[in-house]
């Protein structure tokens, strides 16, 4: 069986009206352009069929918007409603929202979201750093066993959109910061496996998962 662990999904409109988004949401404003390429839910499914691919798990972004993450979120809910067979839904937060984002959170997780992410710290304020801003995030999953996903950037090499800067030393001080929470690093968590060869490092890091997702 295979399962695709790092997917997005946007609702069609969103792309459409690409230069309101750019102006509500700075996630958006860094990741997307008017050309830019991406998935419905069936465009989705169409590609598992044709890959043989069993499972995908669709995440949200780290939207600073909390409209713009609901929005998104009730439509990766709604897809999992439609494919339950196919698709495990991740819903996104905004931990800066206050308790918008937290009853947002609390919402997702039941109608039937198995985690929180993406994070993208670099435009969200860097809300790694903050761990009163993930504390109620990180109590919800760890109740539940559901992990969060974070994305990393890799420190070296060349700028691109999206890439962040969210590399080892944050990577590895916030799961320092929460050792009972699974913990997701994106993008090979910015070359974290290979760090794990230090015993400190793997022992620390005994809750991280990484995928592979270019």
């Amino acid at each position: 069986m295979i399962i695709d662990s790092h997917t997005h999904l946007i609702p069609p409109d969103v792309i459409k009206n690409w230069s309101h988004y750019i102006k509500k949401d700075a996630t958006f404003a860094e990741l997307f352009r008017r050309n830019s390429k991406t998935s419905t839910a069936e465009q989705l499914i169409e590609a598992m069929k044709r890959e043989d691919i069993a499972v995908s798990v669709v995440l949200g972004m780290g939207w600073t918007d909390s409209s713009l993450n609901k929005y998104v979120n009730d439509y990766l809910l709604e897809s999992y409603q439609k494919y339950p067979d196919k698709i495990v839904p991740v819903t996104g937060i905004v931990p800066t929202s206050g308790n918008q984002g937290i009853y947002e959170a609390e919402r997702c997780l039941s109608e039937g979201s198995r985690g929180f992410g993406e994070i993208h710290a670099y435009s969200q304020s860097n809300i790694l750093i903050d761990s009163d801003l993930m504390d109620p995030y990180t109590v919800m999953l760890e109740e539940r066993d559901y992990p969060l996903i974070v994305h990393g950037s890799e420190p070296v090499g060349h700028q691109y959109r999206g890439k962040g800067n969210t590399g080892p030393t944050a990577l590895e001080s916030f799961v320092e910061k929460f050792p009972n929470v699974k913990i997701i690093l994106a993008h090979w968590g910015a070359g974290l496996p290979f760090y794990e060869l230090m015993p400190e490092i793997s022992s620390t890091f005994a809750n991280v998962f990484y995928d592979s997702a270019a």
